[in-house]
């Protein structure tokens, strides 16, 4: 975490599982790509339920695990029975920006603070990583809301 520069602007972005149809207890990744340009990450909100998802990591990364839409990241899962590529989470350089469990409430950070990614970090992207405790039948879009200067 960076103390941020007092004139950053506020947006906020989404980061969305693309309609995926899970197995019980899978770990499926989605990764979206960063601009060249520095942000700073400033709070994150699930678009999730703990019926929906058992919890949620973010991962900041040099390079995603693969180049799909979704994969199987769950490394320490045996399930091999799953119909998506498997990889690990990040190919290169991981680190957890964020954590939710349990219909946990939205995070903001104090004023001033942020994750700094994009720009010359080594952050080019953001990896969502879903724990699925049970199967889908309809395409699951969870996700995670985040601010952003």
């Amino acid at each position: 975490m960076m103390v941020l520069p007092s004139t950053g602007q506020v947006s906020k972005s989404q980061i969305r599982m693309p309609g995926v149809y899970p197995q019980a207890d899978s770990y499926v990744c989605t990764s979206l790509e960063l601009s060249d340009e520095e942000n700073y990450l400033t709070g994150f909100k699930a678009l999730a339920t703990k019926g929906t998802a058992h919890h949620i990591l973010l991962f900041g990364c040099e390079e995603p695990g693969s180049d799909e839409p979704v994969w199987d990241c769950g490394e320490m899962n045996k399930n091999s029975d799953s119909d998506i590529p498997r990889a690990p989470t990040c190919g290169s350089k991981p680190a957890i920006l964020f954590a939710w469990a349990m219909d946990a409430p939205a995070l903001q950070l104090p004023k001033g603070v942020g994750f700094r990614v994009g720009g010359d970090s080594n952050i080019r992207h953001l990896v969502m990583q879903v724990h699925y405790m049970h199967d889908k039948q309809e395409p699951d879009e969870t996700g995670l809301g985040i601010s952003h200067t």
